[in-house]
């Protein structure tokens, strides 16, 4: 969620296969396969028609490489597509030349190839958070549960060696994992955040960003994700604690990897088996030169515990009585647990979200900017 989303993608690109189908309508429907797969049990899948858009590479079968290019993107313009048909039509390729309802059904139409020919599934998007930031989120999800998951397909027996057999005709929850990645502390998402919006041209110093800026924060609502898929679906939620993954010196992707996907690992070394040299885990989106906010570490500390109090409306979560408590997967939790020990000391006055910019905007102001050092 909005923390190594980017690295996620882009290594888990490279490490499967993309299987892509032909044209809608076209006579050659045949299934082309990136050569580079590390696993060959796994297919990010992606439709032809958004390939060609994202990366060409991906559906030239004469290829002896594939860059993930910006095929690891490809998903957000399907959760745009999700939104709501009253909200302005996002000015990007794919929507000027398929409808909305048509994206959707390529990716179902390549989700649900892929699932039938035994593969396991692996994808994802940052946009994944427009569920939780939009109002119109908990029917974004029907639609995807709906038309793209559980996938629809015919029974069969038979599959290729080393894959899972399938033989139900639909996908039920235990074979759905959602990973939403929580990170603590608060006030370096937060943070974050602000490098990642403000860059380039956009560039403001934090006090201005955060005491002038629209966005409502949504990025830092992991857990009202996790929330959402546990009250709306019947799909596991495997919760990655980011705090205690940097902690441990994992890499985000080989976490969940070794973890989630069940990949052959060694847990010693925090390392996948089989990865040489390029192979290995790429870092995205690492900026050599991080500016520094300029507020006091004072006011920072405050910030952070306002966020801290907002996440304690969702503790309930982890109640063990709850009726999706073999649901939820939290395999570590260094910072869950320092977020449920501090709302011992909230009360129970929690902010929602509104309430918490308002907070922070407050805490800000009343401090005041501080000159940053030479």
């Amino acid at each position: 969620h909005k923390t190594g989303t980017s690295s996620l993608q882009y290594n888990f690109v490279r490490w499967t296969k993309q299987r892509t189908k032909g044209e809608p309508n076209a006579t050659n429907t045949e299934m082309s396969t990136s050569t580079t797969a590390i696993w060959d049990d796994w297919v990010w899948p992606i439709p032809d028609a958004v390939a060609k858009i994202y990366s060409p590479t991906i559906t030239n079968s004469s290829s002896s490489s594939s860059s993930p290019s910006e095929v690891d993107k490809a998903y957000y313009p399907l959760m745009e597509a999700l939104r709501s048909p009253e909200r302005k039509i996002p000015d990007r390729e794919i929507f000027h030349l398929y409808t909305p309802d048509k994206i959707i059904q390529l990716f179902s139409d390549s989700i649900a190839e892929s699932w039938e020919l035994g593969y396991n599934l692996v994808f994802g998007s940052e946009a994944m958070d427009l569920l939780v930031k939009l109002p119109e989120g908990q029917e974004m999800l029907k639609k995807f549960s709906d038309r793209i998951l559980p996938i629809k397909v015919a029974p069969q027996e038979g599959r290729e060696k080393g894959r899972r057999k399938k033989t139900t005709s639909d996908t039920n929850g235990s074979e759905i994992t959602v990973v939403v990645t929580y990170r603590t502390p608060k006030i370096d998402h937060l943070i974050s955040n602000w490098h990642q919006v403000c860059k380039g041209k956009d560039t403001q110093p934090f006090f201005k960003y955060i005491t002038t800026t629209s966005n409502k924060l949504g990025v830092l609502n992991g857990l009202g994700l996790v929330e959402i898929f546990l009250k709306n679906t019947n799909w596991n939620v495997a919760l990655v604690d980011y705090e205690f993954v940097k902690e441990s010196e994992w890499d985000l992707t080989s976490y969940i990897a070794c973890h989630f996907l069940k990949v052959e690992c060694d847990l010693e070394t925090k390392q996948i088996v089989g990865l040489v040299g390029e192979e290995n885990p790429t870092i995205k989106n690492v900026r050599k030169s991080q500016r520094p906010p300029n507020l006091s570490d004072e006011a920072l500390a405050e910030m952070d515990s306002i966020m801290m109090a907002h996440d304690c409306n969702y503790k309930y979560l982890f109640e063990a009585e709850k009726e999706w408590k073999d649901r939820l997967i939290s395999l570590h939790k260094l910072g869950i647990d320092k977020m449920m020990d501090n709302c011992k000391t909230y009360g129970h006055d929690y902010p929602n979200l509104d309430e918490m910019k308002e907070k922070l905007v407050q805490v800000a102001k009343k401090h005041g900017p501080k000159k940053l050092g030479s």
